[in-house]
């Protein structure tokens, strides 16, 4: 079953359904943190079939419903648990009968001791539970932890804000409660802060474990890598052209939605396309490469109007307009010939921005870290392969960035003089010069002097063989995850914090082997992964995978 609906089924059936089976109506309160999770899961028809009458944040002033109780799923934190307090106390105003309370996670002892000491907590409070939903389902197979600030705070130089190094352990554990695993932790060895934050996760996971000692014992062999964004500071750079990567990198997308102008019959028109999992086209496009999503949106669409029995239209007619002219002489397949037009439009633009900005980008990105052309050739000269794009006026300051950055990487860092140098001919504002300086911190080797490069695993040569000229990399994540799949990954660059356990032991359920990797921090502003594409050829008795693109620090569960 799919994550989005594991988590769904713990809101609606496992917690919602039981409180209000005695056919009572009730209120559902929720904080910001967990509106997203519930938001991200559950359809509020779903949510209002179960007996919920209304849905409230607990942070808004509220009506009272003195004869109506309250399911409360919250995130146990100080303001929180403050309004919930509050809600409690006697000396307001009744909100409330009575309280359902569902913490996302566990709560600190300090905030459970002041519900207890509220004046009338025992009288109000009807059930106090934990629910382990402490991370946000981004796709069937995908999550991410929320926290948009992990990467400055995880990697700012003397740093005394850490929260993500309390928050994260508690999330991870979440999440593998959740999952009913006790995973074997492990992490990359070569910044000091992934055994921090391995040690804080082992810690949870043993509490979690002293309360459920069965937690894991049925599922086989399972294990949590904690990853830094130093073994790879390349793939982020690149410009990724898999569908879902393009729309986040190139168009206006805000929330998943991208709202877009498109000629129609009636006009211009402004529109929006949401793009989650209730689309079928973009669960099955959003991880292919753009150049095949352009050409099978057309032919999907071509055999849609063939099996209707509807006027077919030439590929390169497939325009927003012809599809609403088909739309108005068969209006019950409206939804679906929008849906067909969404994604024709989409693509049609990602290509448009490809074509008019980053195309050669693309090729010269590819040559540098490859060290070839796509006919094989070695690039003998980098600097002289990079050197019509950094002095190029209409290259943005931001790609220019890009290509400094991958062309220091794969150089194995510079001279300081060199630096500056490159800086001014390449006519990076000041301001900017220290973005790529930055990179030194995730782990990248800028400068020359800057000490030894750390120890790195042997990674695999791949051939480019029938790839498309611009997408030839293939992100180091892979090879880790390959390594891990076939017991090769190496114990002493990525230790374990405990001993191993049996390696022969099979899962007693007959589920096929499976793998789940996620993102603490997400890969945007947003705190969303930017793309959670990731493909490779697998035998048919391997693991699947769906991976985000990974920020800091990256989990991966493995199940044998």
């Amino acid at each position: 079953m799919a994550l989005k609906e594991l988590v769904a089924n713990r809101i609606l059936k496992e917690i919602l359904v039981p409180i209000c089976k005695s056919g009572e109506w009730k209120v559902l309160i929720l904080d910001k943190t967990t509106t997203r999770v519930v938001s991200a899961c559950c359809r509020m028809h779903d949510v209002l079939a179960t007996g919920i009458t209304l849905v409230e944040a607990i942070e808004k002033r509220r009506e009272p419903l003195p004869n109506m109780e309250a399911v409360y799923i919250i995130s146990p934190t100080e303001s929180s648990v403050k309004k919930l307090i509050e809600d409690l106390d006697s000396t307001n105003d009744a909100l409330y009968m009575g309280a359902h309370i569902f913490f996302s996670h566990a709560c600190p002892q300090p905030l459970m001791n002041r519900i207890a000491s509220a004046k009338i907590a025992k009288r109000k409070i009807r059930t106090l539970k934990e629910a382990d939903i402490a991370f946000l389902p981004y796709e069937s197979s995908v999550f991410h932890l929320d926290c948009p600030d992990a990467l400055l705070e995880f990697y700012t130089p003397g740093s005394t804000k850490i929260d993500v190094l309390q928050l994260v352990p508690l999330q991870v554990a979440s999440l593998c409660a959740f999952l009913g695993q006790y995973p074997d932790v492990r992490y990359r060895g070569a910044h000091h802060r992934t055994k921090e934050l391995a040690v804080s996760i082992q810690t949870k996971l043993d509490d979690y474990k002293s309360e459920n000692k069965s937690l894991g014992s049925n599922q086989g062999v399972c294990e949590l890598i904690i990853l830094d964004r130093g073994f790879d500071v390349i793939s982020p750079i690149l410009h990724e052209l898999t569908y879902q990567a393009m729309i986040q990198d190139l168009l206006p997308i805000e929330n998943d939605v991208y709202r877009y102008h498109a000629d129609t019959q009636g006009g211009t028109r402004e529109k929006e396309a949401i793009l989650d999992e209730s689309d079928e086209l973009w669960v099955e496009y959003r991880h292919q490469h753009i150049a095949q999503v352009s050409q099978l949106a057309s032919k999907q669409l071509q055999a849609f109007l063939e099996a209707k029995k509807l006027k077919k239209l030439d590929a390169s007619k497939a325009s927003v307009k012809e599809i609403h002219r088909l739309i108005q002489k068969a209006p019950q397949y409206q939804e679906e010939l929008e849906r067909y037009s969404r994604h024709i439009y989409l693509a049609g633009d990602c290509m448009g921005q490809y074509q008019e900005t980053i195309k050669e980008l693309c090729i010269v990105e590819q040559d540098l870290v490859i060290g070839s052309d796509s006919q094989g050739d070695a690039i003998a000269d980098p600097m002289q392969r990079i050197m019509n794009t950094v002095f190029d006026r209409k290259i943005s300051v931001l790609d220019k960035l890009r290509i400094l950055a991958l062309y220091i990487s794969i150089k194995g860092g510079v001279e300081q003089e060199d630096y500056a140098r490159l800086m001014q001919h390449a006519e990076i504002p000041s301001e900017d010069r220290k973005t790529v300086r930055n990179l030194q911190h995730l782990g990248a080797k800028i400068f020359k002097e800057s000490g030894k490069k750390s120890k790195e695993l042997n990674w695999k040569k791949r051939s480019t063989d029938g790839k498309y000229e611009v997408s030839r990399w293939t992100p180091r994540f892979q090879d880790v995850v390959e390594f891990t799949i076939a017991n090769t990954l190496d114990d002493s660059l990525y230790p374990y914090l405990k001993d191993r356990k049996d390696r022969t032991k099979r899962p007693t359920t007959s589920t096929q082997p499976s793998l789940a990797v996620g993102s603490a921090g997400g890969g945007s502003s947003s705190g969303a992964p930017a793309s959670v594409r990731w493909q490779w050829t697998k035998p048919a008795d391997k693991p699947t995978a769906e991976v985000c693109s990974p920020l800091l620090p990256t989990l991966i569960y493995k199940y044998e």
